[in-house]
């Protein structure tokens, strides 16, 4: 659609959008912080690589014990620096809510939860939306169902049971995202008329005409 995207994995221990896209790099957000200080959108884009799709991406440290030298400062930075240089900003975080997670968050217009048809995955989700409530950033969230299949509990019910409104339902179909993951190829650039290329493509869409909500001060 002819955006300028740009990606950060923020996984910072287990990472793997560069292993998923098949980009082989040296240069990762590790690697940033440690050359740098101070950097400017110019030294970011050094470090960062171009996807064919376009898409442009900041990679996660090679390995997990590098993890701890990225701090909350660090992330900070980088969006501020990145967010006007872009149209969309995507922001990869780890399952767990540590300071970078709770940043990437509040520094977020939408909030994407993965969650799928297991109970324990609806347990986790279910949990994770609780925490986000308190921290009052339950109103960005926009469920993703994935792996739907035939005789699992059905979207409605997720939904109600969640509170939560669904965005896309991912269907099941291994052949088609198997092969994108083993490739490092997106489905979505040779598959679109599949079914979860067709599932994608609305996501895409919901979130190009998303219109965060502006809430009103006590003086408004």
């Amino acid at each position: 659609m002819r955006k300028k995207v740009a990606l950060i994995d923020l996984d910072l221990q287990s990472g793997d959008a560069s292993l998923f896209l098949n980009i082989d790099t040296n240069d990762t957000l590790y690697e940033l912080i440690q050359g740098y200080t101070e950097f400017d959108i110019d030294t970011i884009r050094n470090y960062m690589t171009t996807h064919s799709s376009g898409l442009s991406v900041l990679s996660a440290p090679k390995s997990p014990e590098f993890s701890e030298f990225v701090t909350r400062n660090h992330i900070e930075k980088l969006i501020n620096i990145m967010r006007p240089y872009y149209d969309y900003l995507i922001l990869d975080v780890s399952s767990s809510f540590n300071d970078i997670t709770i940043l990437a968050i509040d520094s977020s217009t939408m909030i994407l939860m993965v969650t799928g048809y297991d109970i324990s995955i609806l347990r986790n989700s279910k949990i994770s939306l609780k925490i986000l409530e308190s921290i009052k950033q339950k109103d960005k969230v926009r469920l993703v169902l994935n792996r739907e299949s035939k005789g699992a509990i059905s979207s409605t019910n997720i939904e109600k049971m969640l509170k939560c409104p669904i965005a896309a339902i991912i269907p099941s179909d291994w052949k088609t995202i198997g092969t994108a993951l083993n490739t490092g190829e997106p489905f979505i650039l040779k598959s679109k008329k599949t079914k979860p290329g067709a599932a994608i493509t609305t996501l895409t869409n919901l979130v190009i005409n998303y219109k965060p909500t502006v809430k009103k001060t006590d003086d408004e």
